[in-house]
């Protein structure tokens, strides 16, 4: 009976099992041992993910390994449903439970960086901590020599300025320029460090700030200034770069003409009083290098000695 095509309805039971043994015989017969061995090890490893128990069991791990707590019904009468519901919740919970994790390894991460920002900061902190603050004027009040006549020429240059003229004077208080320039007719507005001698100023109407020239300057609005005469310890003894600031500055604030007036090393180093500053501050330029100085910002000044030793460079406005 095997020789020949054979129906369900032809077969007794002993027969068809005859008939299924030989089949799988001649079909085992052709296949090589090697794949035959190879599909009983896949079958073995599917076997306990196969079936209505193995999936439910994976959509329950799935499931209670989210983030979600909500307690979503998933039964049904209608066949199947249950199980299309089970599914549709643990899938929503895994995607739930991958955006969490996304937003907390983002938050980790911007966590890191803001640490390391911080560091940095710091790190720039202590470098800065450990650079030597630039040479400046000094805090205190010093005495510049001023010669007799200098007064007169400082007015002859501000002579084209119209009578109420405002004027800003650095160091009002070492002398009495401040004083010839209001006699002139000119608004004086001075700086000093010096509380006691600008209390005698402000008796003679004379506006002083006890502020260096550069603060006061920092906070001066652009040409709202007729003129500035710039002269006394921060010009004398600041390094460069805070001459530079300086100049700069005053160029700012004044729609008129910029006064500068310095002293040769020569004449202060004469000075037994001013040893002192010269050795903590050795900030004095010989006139060349003012002159360069000026080159540098483009300035074409006017110079014109107003003493031995002491020379007024005009900056036109």
């Amino acid at each position: 009976m095997a020789s020949r095509d054979l129906t369900a309805k032809d077969l007794t039971a002993r027969e068809l099992r005859t008939h299924l043994d030989e089949t799988r015989a001649a079909l085992r017969a052709r296949l090589a041992p090697s794949l035959e061995r190879t599909l009983r090890e896949a079958l073995v490893d599917l076997e306990p993910l196969l079936g209505p128990r193995a999936l439910a069991e994976r959509l329950r791990r799935l499931a209670a390994a989210s983030y979600v707590e909500a307690d979503v019904p998933t039964q049904s009468r209608i066949p199947g449903l249950a199980v299309v519901k089970r599914g549709v919740h643990a899938l929503v919970a895994w995607y739930v439970r991958a955006i969490v994790q996304q937003v907390n390894t983002f938050a980790f991460e911007t966590a890191g960086v803001l640490e390391a920002v911080s560091i940095k900061l710091d790190e720039f902190e202590r470098r800065l901590g450990a650079v030597e603050a630039p040479s400046v004027a000094p805090a205190t009040a010093i005495t510049v020599p001023w010669p007799p006549g200098a007064n007169a020429a400082i007015v002859a240059a501000l002579t084209e300025l119209e009578p109420g003229a405002r004027v800003l004077v650095s160091d009002a208080t070492n002398d009495d320029l401040a004083t010839a320039l209001a006699a002139a007719g000119l608004d004086v507005l001075g700086t000093s460090l010096d509380q006691e001698a600008a209390d005698a100023l402000a008796a003679d109407g004379i506006d002083v700030r006890i502020l260096t020239m550069n603060e006061l300057l920092d906070a001066t609005a652009p040409g709202s200034i007729d003129a500035v005469v710039l002269r006394g310890t921060e010009v004398e003894f600041s390094d460069v770069t805070a001459k530079r600031r300086l100049i700069a500055s005053a160029r700012r604030a004044a729609k008129g003409p910029v006064v500068l007036v310095w002293n040769e090393p020569e004449r202060l180093a004469a000075e037994p009083s001013l040893a002192g500053v010269l050795a903590l501050h050795p900030g004095p330029l010989p006139k060349a290098a003012w002159e360069l100085l000026l080159a540098e910002r483009g300035e074409r000044p006017v110079l014109a000695p107003v003493a031995d030793g002491l020379t007024m460079a005009v900056l036109p406005g």
